[in-house]
C-alpha cells in the first residue's frame, strides 16, 4: 500500500507538536510493515525555520541527509544557498520520504507527488485539509482526516467536508468523537488515540526527579494558575518549559521567583521528564486528548489535570484530576497530598506505566492500517 501524507505544517523532525510526532510514529510503523510511505509539508513557522540555512543547521543537528536536485522539474526547485525563495524544496528521508516546499507551492506540488507516487490513500490534517481533500477527490483517492479538536476553524471545515464520500474521519479521542456525533458530523467515526512507543522509553527513576513540570504555559492551558502555584508553593521547585509562545511574550515573569525553572522550548522532551515528578496539566478549553499526559506517564509520572474534554481519556488512572471551576489553594493540596504521601505516589506511578500501553503504537499503528485498507 502506497499513502501519502499532506498538511501545511513542518513535518518531522522540524515540527514537534503532537500532531505531527503522532503523524510520524503512524508512518514509521507503516514503513516498518512494508508499506511505501511519503509526507508533503510547508515551512512556514516557527519563525526560526524560515531559511534555507536554518533548515540545513537543523537536519545537520540531528544527523539527517538531505538532498537537493536542481534536475526536478517545476515545481520542484533547488534550495538557495541563502535564504528560500517561493519554489523552492527540501527533500530528506528518515524511516520515509519527507518533502517540504513553501506555502504558495503546496498545492501544486501535491498534484506532482500524486501523479509521480501514484497513492493508494491520502492522509491530511489540520492546516491543508481542505486542499488535499480537493486533491483526493479530483483523482479519486480516498482520504484520511485526522481531527485533533472541536474549534470553530475543524467545526467549518468538517462542515465543509461533509459531502465528500471519499473522506474518512478519524478523532484521536473518544471525547471528541462523542462531540461531533451530538453536532450531527460525520455518525460514523473512527478514533485512532495519539501513539507512543512506549518500549523506547527509559525507566524514570523518580529519585532523581523533584519538579513540578508545566508545559507550554499559556492563557489557554492555565498559565494563570500557574503563577499563582509559584507564588503559594515557594517550598517546591518548577519546571516551566516554552510551548506556542516565548517566554518574552507571555504576561508572567517567573525570574524573581528562586523556585521556578524556565527553559526554552524543547524538540526531545525526554530531559524535562527525567525531571518532573508531577506534572500539571490546568488547561482552560476543551482539550481533545492531551498527547502531553501521556508522554510523562510513560516515565511513570502522575499527572494532576483539568477535568476537561478529553484529557480523562488520557490521564485513565495514572493521575487525579481536578474540577475546571476549582481554585488554586484545591491545587496545591493535591499537589502536596501527592508528593507527601509515598503509597499514593507509587500507586499512580505505577498506574500510569499501566495507562499508556493503550497507546502504544503497536496497537495504534495496527488500528491506523486497518481504516487505511478499509477506507
Amino acid at each position: 500500500m502506497k499513502i501519502l501524507f499532506a498538511n501545511k505544517r513542518r513535518l518531522h523532525p522540524l515540527g514537534a507538536g503532537g500532531d505531527t510526532v503522532s503523524i510520524d510514529l503512524l508512518f514509521q510503523y507503516a514503513t516498518s510493515h512494508g508499506h511505501i510511505c511519503e509526507s508533503l509539508g510547508v515551512i512556514y513557522q516557527p519563525s526560526y525555520i524560515t531559511s534555507g540555512g536554518a533548515i540545513r543547521n537543523a537536519l545537520r543537528l540531528i544527523n539527517l541527509d538531505y538532498s537537493i536536485s536542481s534536475n526536478i522539474a517545476p515545481p520542484y526547485i533547488s534550495i538557495s544557498s541563502k535564504s528560500m525563495t517561493k519554489r523552492e524544496i527540501f527533500i530528506y528521508r528518515d524511516a520515509y520520504l519527507h518533502t517540504l516546499v513553501t506555502n504558495r507551492y503546496f498545492g501544486k506540488t501535491l498534484e506532482q507527488k500524486i501523479a509521480d507516487m501514484k497513492p493508494d490513500i491520502l492522509v491530511t490534517q489540520l492546516e491543508g485539509t481542505k486542499e488535499t481533500v480537493l486533491a483526493a477527490k479530483k483523482n479519486d483517492i480516498p482520504v484520511i482526516v485526522f481531527v485533533h479538536d472541536a474549534t470553530e476553524n475543524t467545526i467549518h471545515t468538517l462542515q465543509y467536508l461533509d459531502k465528500n464520500k471519499n473522506v474518512v474521519l478519524v478523532c484521536v479521542s473518544e471525547y471528541l468523537r462523542t462531540y461531533l456525533q451530538k453536532m450531527g458530523l460525520w455518525m460514523k467515526l473512527h478514533v485512532v488515540y495519539p501513539p507512543l512507543a512506549v518500549a523506547k522509553v527509559r525507566d524514570h527513576h523518580s529519585v532523581h526527579a523533584s519538579h513540578i513540570t508545566m508545559i507550554n504555559p499559556v492563557k489557554e492551558k492555565g498559565a494563570a494558575l500557574l503563577y499563582k502555584l509559584v507564588q503559594k508553593m515557594s517550598h517546591h521547585r518548577f519546571l516551566i518549559v516554552e510551548g506556542w509562545k516565548k517566554f518574552e511574550d507571555i504576561p508572567y515573569d517567573y525570574s524573581k521567583y528562586t523556585n521556578a525553572e524556565c527553559i526554552r522550548y524543547q524538540k526531545d522532551i525526554s530531559d524535562v521528564y527525567e525531571k518532573t515528578k508531577v506534572l500539571i496539566v490546568p488547561s482552560l478549553w476543551e482539550e481533545a486528548f492531551g498527547r502531553v499526559v501521556t508522554e510523562a506517564q510513560q516515565y511513570g509520572i502522575p499527572v494532576i489535570a483539568c477535568n476537561r474534554g478529553g484529557l480523562a481519556e488520557a490521564v485513565g488512572e495514572g493521575g487525579i484530576l481536578i474540577s475546571m471551576h476549582a481554585k488554586e489553594d484545591v491545587w496545591v493540596h493535591v499537589i502536596d497530598m501527592l508528593l507527601n504521601d509515598k503509597q499514593t505516589y507509587k500507586n499512580l506511578s505505577n498506574a500510569a506505566k499501566q495507562n499508556v500501553q493503550q497507546f502504544d503504537i503497536e496497537k495504534t499503528g495496527a488500528q491506523f492500517l486497518a481504516i487505511c485498507k478499509d477506507a
